[in-house]
């Protein structure tokens, strides 16, 4: 038989649950946010821009687009920076508007950035980095960066130039935590296709597909420029998603594979597996060979 001690327990337990329920379902004033009169909110609007120029072309431009979360009857000025530190691009070999204007009454305002293919080095990608770092309403900004990735190559390559179908064979490294498995496996197939540029290449696969784990698909980038056929990591927010207490990195290295211009049957790749060993304590070196199906 339960006790008065029980009983009165369950009561103030029972009691206090529906106060809560009670006061969850009570009316409520909804907050709605009003573009014209809340605080501006300023954003790059995506957060790479890719510029690929070929060896006597002439200079290339593109936009980096703005975008504020209010309105306004004025003109309003979003201030970049470059992120020296982060940036590898030379100062003189690129051009960008520092100064963005939101026109009256819009959301989004764009800077004109144009690389210098006289002044980038050949077969190699350097990065402009830009910071929001003022808005001349006085609103606020996010800190995310915007990245520009400039590349200087030889010669365009076809569009259908390592494009399709190829198989993996993993040649060695790998790392000591997994008994240097291979991290793609061993003659799986996947599918390349076209990046944001004309030497990106893009594929998904699983990694780790011997351990038998659940984990998705990863989705990795290549540059091929040059004869060299540069890993460019995880991309789309993916990840390895096995590691020791975190995911395995993948990330590109002094070494880099290579690929033949003139045919598309066969490359390698060459990469670090777990970088700086931050996740499983030891980085290793790992090779693979694409081959056409």
């Amino acid at each position: 038989m339960p006790t008065n001690r029980k009983i009165n327990i369950m009561k103030k337990i029972t009691l206090l649950l529906l106060t809560i329920i009670a006061f969850s379902c009570g009316e409520h004033e909804n907050v709605i946010y009003d573009p014209n009169t809340s605080t501006t909110f300023a954003t790059f609007a995506a957060t790479s821009t890719t510029l690929e120029v070929y060896l006597g072309d002439d200079p290339l431009s593109d936009t980096i687009s703005v975008s504020v979360s209010t309105l306004s009857s004025e003109d309003r000025t979003v201030v970049l920076a470059v992120d020296e530190e982060l940036s590898t691009a030379a100062v003189d070999s690129y051009n960008v508007d520092l100064q963005v204007t939101i026109p009256a009454n819009e959301y989004f305002g764009t800077a004109n950035i144009t690389a210098l293919t006289d002044e980038l080095t050949l077969c190699s990608t350097a990065t402009a980095v830009l910071n929001i770092v003022s808005v001349s309403d006085g609103g606020d900004f996010s800190a995310a960066a915007h990245s520009v990735g400039m590349t200087k190559n030889e010669n365009p390559l076809p569009d259908d130039f390592a494009i399709g179908d190829y198989t993996l064979t993993f040649n060695g490294g790998g790392i000591g935590a997994t008994a240097n498995a291979g991290v793609w496996g061993d003659g799986t197939v996947v599918e390349l296709t076209a990046g944001s540029s004309n030497s990106e290449r893009l594929f998904s696969v699983k990694c780790y597909p011997s351990f038998g784990f659940s984990n998705p698909n990863a989705d990795f980038s290549i540059d091929l420029i040059c004869g060299n056929a540069l890993f460019n990591g995880a991309i789309n927010n993916t990840f390895t998603g096995v590691g020791c207490g975190s995911s395995i990195v993948l990330g590109p290295t002094s070494t880099n594979g290579a690929y033949n211009g003139t045919d598309d049957s066969t490359f390698t790749l060459i990469f670090a597996e777990d970088v700086g060993g931050a996740s499983c304590g030891g980085e290793g070196i790992t090779s693979y060979t694409l081959t056409k199906n």
